[in-house]
């Protein structure tokens, strides 16, 4: 009984290893620490540079996407967010930005950003549930921007197709 249950302490030694060795094989695109670093680059580019600091991130996983032009592997990666602000400032005023350009940054909808109000203070947290997409390079991961919505592509074009005006008959 004995050597029964040491041989299958032995065996089972390496188990927590190859545990390790799948999680590890099975990850796509960016890991945590860079999928954060280009989630703050992106705030910063495409909203203000300094506004909101990522203050937590943890990755929820990844989805395959259809090869990009040059042929290369593509991956979604999803992401919960912690934002906070570094400064006050009105999302939605007629000279400012509004949750729709945060949203656009993150790879999120408005619907996954929640924490923006008209009047944001310093120090106010911002949650989001956004994405970013990732093609494979020498380099390794490396983010790309989101492709154009189809829908716009397939709006019909109507210039030209009214009856003249008036003036012009």
């Amino acid at each position: 009984w004995i050597s029964a249950m040491t041989a299958l302490m032995h065996g089972l030694r390496g188990l927590p290893l190859l545990a390790l060795l799948l999680a590890v094989s099975c990850a796509r695109g960016a890991d945590e620490a860079r999928l954060k670093e280009d989630v703050q680059a992106r705030l910063d580019q495409g909203v203000k540079p300094d506004l909101l600091k990522v203050v937590g991130l943890r990755r929820e996983g990844s989805s395959p996407l259809p090869a990009g032009e040059s042929g290369a592997p593509r991956v979604v990666v999803y992401y919960n967010a912690t934002l906070e602000l570094a400064q006050d400032y009105s999302f939605g005023g007629w000279d400012q930005l509004g949750p729709s350009s945060v949203a656009f940054a993150l790879g999120a909808t408005e619907k996954g950003i929640f924490g923006l109000t008209k009047e944001n203070k310093r120090g106010d947290m911002v949650r989001a549930y956004g994405s970013v997409i990732y093609e494979q390079s020498a380099d390794g991961w490396v983010p790309v921007a989101a492709a154009p919505a189809q829908a716009a592509a397939s709006r019909p074009a109507f210039e030209g197709t009214a009856p003249p005006s008036r003036s012009k008959q």
